[in-house]
């Protein structure tokens, strides 16, 4: 994504979730995907591959295989463009739920158990995919919840690379130029953008921009601005969407701009899912421009809506491949991975840039009737062959995300062995590696047939009905937040009753968000206290969230005072030094205890300071002090963290701020607790 040196990707060797017997099946399969275990020279230019480190199991487990296995489910290779490879991975995740083709999972307390829904995951490459793998899961009563539907497209960094686009594909759409200009991609001022507003307003706001930036006024962001909607269309009219969007986050400075963002590799995996998801949609031979962007647009039928979740959340969750980085889940299943690429006339690589394809002949203007060979376009053949190289590195890599979310076992969607040929894609990368290994002849492969597909797949005598084994206890977490532990209190502490005491349309996640970011964005600036360039900050920080205009103005008062309360502007000096929204992690047996902490001071003689901003809409100090019993679990989580991440500290101060209770004045807008290092022990869950 980003022309730095260090890409920040670190190998983590050894697992400590997946069973020995499936390390070694996925060990098998991407030393044969990646095809060399040695990283490319340095002057490599076209291989884009990465050296493959072979995972350890860092926990040896009971070798049945109950216990771990790779399922290969068996699928005519013309049966893989349509429903029939859905419905058949659908019917192996019924037949194991059943006890039909038994399979047993472990977890952090129970050594085996029998499976049940929500111990799968489905993973498919493209969003499209997720409504034909729930249509099957539906009809035959699995419960699922569907991953990324309208949440995805509402996502800031995803609103803001479609409003450029928007704005350069139509000058005229002022509403997404403005957008585009104040977003992280040109960083105009408000005062910036009324007056190129202004200068325009008979015409378009990208024709004030122009207007502006040829005055002596303009600054280097509104030059800017002007000159990247220019050189964005230049790059459409001649490449596809998907290969522009890199480049335009290059061209505009934006990789730089988000790298020390708290939510830089989330924003990152973002626009690499916006870039994937529009290639999808190019490769339809009739998808123009127009297509493209509406594809990227916010649906109006989210098909999270769809899903159907039991009473406890149990059921099988569908997400991307891209969506699932970081998760495991105990079976994950894999379908959906044939894919096409087709062939672009305009190509465009860092080694020799954009590139057209000729056709080989064209009609002599002499005899209308007879053809001329045109010559061979080298160069665009070697750009060809540079992004095949590029497509085929991305597709392993994504592969091996997909398979190493799984902890016990794989259900893989693969053709037969005489349709093998036909697969194309990352299909074709997982089949060969399958074949080169002979994994077809060592992994369990269903073989009761559907005749209908040609699937090999075991189809349940019943309906998914509730487990017939006696249900065990909830296994621990295998990671816990802060927040979460501090709900678990909560629930059983009166909670419910008091949050409906101090509830508004203030309080929502939204707006509290919103308030969190402009806070440590005007921290980290440093502004003087009621200086414009504070005030700039705010709304900058607040332009970019889902509030309306009565809701933002209330954020950016509260924020403003917050920095000049009591409890803030004293400790203005040390806060230049603090850590702001940092995170802690801490292993309790085997579950990870995380922590984001709002504000961290420097240890002073052995004694840290934790802020927590709280955004509840209080009214009374009676709901502070309600509030701060509430809270006191989560704080004292902190506390435990930062026991044992800060060798230095002896003493932990944790202070509950509640942002609305200073806006309203009231007489104490904070809870303070006191916690020794050496006893402060972890709230039990």
């Amino acid at each position: 994504m980003s022309s730095s040196e260090d890409s920040g990707i670190r190998p983590l060797s050894v697992s400590y979730r997946m069973h020995q017997s499936l390390v070694d099946h996925v060990n098998a399969i991407c030393r044969s995907a990646f095809s060399s275990v040695a990283a490319p020279d340095d002057d490599d230019e076209i291989s884009y591959d990465v050296a493959y480190l072979d995972l350890e199991a860092g926990i040896i487990r009971d070798p049945s295989m109950t216990l771990s296995s790779v399922r290969l489910v068996e699928v005519e290779g013309d049966s893989l463009k349509g429903q029939a490879e859905f419905e058949a991975v659908a019917l192996q995740i019924s037949s194991m739920l059943c006890g039909a083709d038994p399979a047993m999972v472990f977890d952090g307390k129970c050594a085996q158990r029998v499976p049940s829904p929500g111990d799968v995951a489905v993973l498919v490459p493209r969003n499209a995919d997720k409504a034909a793998m729930a249509d099957e899961l539906r009809r035959l009563g699995i419960p699922f919840k569907v991953y990324g539907g309208r949440a995805f497209f509402s996502r800031p960094e995803v609103a803001d690379v479609r409003a450029a686009l928007m704005a350069a594909v139509d000058p005229l759409n002022d509403l997404a130029t403005a957008v585009a200009m104040r977003s992280p991609l040109l960083r105009c001022r408000d005062e910036e953008i009324v007056a190129a507003s202004l200068l325009g307003r008979a015409s378009s706001l990208q024709d004030g921009l122009q207007t502006l930036a040829a005055s002596e006024q303009a600054s280097g962001e509104i030059i800017s601005a002007s000159r990247f909607f220019d050189r964005l269309r230049s790059m459409l009219s001649l490449q596809p969407i998907s290969h522009v969007i890199e480049p335009m986050l290059e061209l505009c400075g934006w990789y730089d701009t988000v790298r020390h963002e708290p939510r830089a590799e989330q924003m990152l995996a973002n626009v690499e899912k916006l870039i994937s998801i529009c290639a999808d949609h190019e490769q339809t031979n009739s998808a123009s421009i127009a297509d493209v962007l509406n594809a990227i647009s916010e649906p109006d039928d989210d098909l999270e809506s769809e899903e159907i979740v039991l009473s406890d959340d149990d059921a099988v969750h569908i997400m991307t491949i891209h969506g699932s980085k970081g998760l495991e889940f105990p079976i994950v299943a894999l379908a959906g991975l044939k894919t096409t690429i087709r062939p672009a006339s305009v190509l465009m690589t860092r080694q020799l840039g954009p590139t057209v394809g000729m056709p080989d002949q064209r009609i002599d203007p002499t005899n209308l009737l007879a053809k001329i060979d045109q010559p061979f376009v080298l160069s665009h053949a070697l750009n060809g062959f540079i992004v095949r190289r590029r497509e085929e590195a991305q597709n392993r890599r994504l592969l091996y995300v997909a398979l190493t979310r799984a902890k016990a076992h794989l259900v893989l969607a693969v053709p037969t062995s005489d349709t093998a040929s036909k697969a194309t894609g990352l299909l074709k990368i997982l089949v060969d590696a399958i074949d080169h290994t002979d994994l077809r002849s060592a992994c369990s492969v269903p073989r009761v047939a559907n005749a209908e597909h040609a699937v090999h797949v075991v189809r349940p005598t019943s309906p998914l009905s509730a487990p017939t084994a006696t249900p065990l206890t909830p296994p621990p977490p295998d990671l816990l937040t802060a927040s979460a532990l501090s709900r678990r209190h909560a629930a059983g502490n009166g909670a419910p009753a008091i949050r409906s005491r101090v509830a508004s349309e203030t309080s929502s996640a939204a707006y509290g968000s919103a308030v969190h970011a402009a806070l440590a964005a005007a921290i980290r600036a440093g502004h003087e206290s009621g200086s414009s360039g504070l005030t700039r900050c705010i709304v900058d920080v607040l332009a970019g969230c889902e509030l309306d205009r009565r809701q933002a103005l209330r954020a950016h008062d509260e924020v403003l005072a917050v920095l000049s309360s009591d409890i803030v502007l004293p400790r203005r000096n040390e806060l230049t030094d603090a850590v702001l929204e940092g995170t802690l992690h801490a292993l309790h047996g085997s579950t990870v205890v995380e922590g984001i902490l709002d504000v961290r001071l420097g240890a002073v003689d052995g004694v840290v300071e934790i802020w927590d901003w709280k955004t509840n809409a209080v009214r009374t100090q009676q709901n502070v002090d309600a509030l701060g019993e509430l809270y006191a679990a989560q704080m004292q989580t902190y506390a435990w963290l930062c026991a044992r991440a800060i060798p230095e500290c002896r003493q932990i101060v944790t202070r509950l701020i509640f942002t609305k209770a200073i806006l309203a004045g009231l007489p104490s807008a904070d809870a303070l607790y006191t916690w020794d290092a050496a006893t402060v022990t972890l709230p039990a869950f």
